[in-house]
């Protein structure tokens, strides 16, 4: 029988005392590194608050639990731009409105919450495009049909949503391919088959 590795205990005693919360307190978590490789851990707490605790220094101990504020389903997304800054994004328990809030600057202080309309269902998918644009995906309250948003060529600045169609499940995955366009997979509400679609053209959303 194949022995296990005692760094992999040492590591997982040493992640469990740094994240310090009890697991079933922690619910969802959602991770993204800072531009100079120092890690930032979400959750959503008990009353929808975003919650963070940051790296001090690469492989170093960590700070304690923050709040970001919001009140917020879990199923949040978490990535960076081309600049380097993190972003969170979910979905608002009052409006079902999508809103994101993000680094101000690279490694830096954290925005207000940012209203990106819709009304949509948690959780959220992001990609980003091959311009390092940000994009993101989500089920439509209404009539589960997908959805997507993303950032056009200015600071700041977002298109309208759009549908792409379809009945689906929330919870779809994105991963942008071989070829630099985004695939975007969700299970159909009705058939509970895996649909998928791309862009045709990296970037062209």
């Amino acid at each position: 029988m194949k022995r296990l590795c005692p760094a992999a205990t040492i590591f997982i005693f040493n992640l469990l005392a740094a994240f310090g919360d009890q697991a079933p307190q922690l619910g969802q978590l959602a991770v993204g590194p800072n531009a100079d490789g120092q890690l930032q851990i979400f959750k959503v707490d008990k009353n929808g608050a975003l919650r963070r605790r940051v790296q001090k220094e690469t492989d170093g101990d960590w700070t304690s639990w923050s709040s970001l504020g919001g009140t917020i389903y879990p199923g949040i997304a978490v990535t960076s731009n081309d600049h380097g800054t993190l972003g969170v994004f979910a979905v608002d328990k009052a409006t079902q409105r999508l809103e994101w809030i993000h680094q101000k600057t690279v490694n830096g202080s954290w925005s207000g919450w940012i209203d990106l309309g819709g009304t949509i269902q948690a959780p959220v998918a992001v990609g980003q495009n091959a311009d390092g644009r940000i994009e993101v995906f989500a089920v439509n309250a209404a009539d589960a049909t997908a959805m997507h948003i993303w950032q056009i060529n200015a600071p700041d600045k977002w298109s309208a949503w759009t549908k792409l169609g379809g009945q689906f499940v929330p919870g779809f995955v994105t991963m942008k391919n071989h070829a630099g366009c985004l695939d975007l997979f969700g299970v159909d509400a009705n058939t509970k088959e895996l649909q998928h679609c791309a862009q045709t053209i990296p970037g062209h959303s």
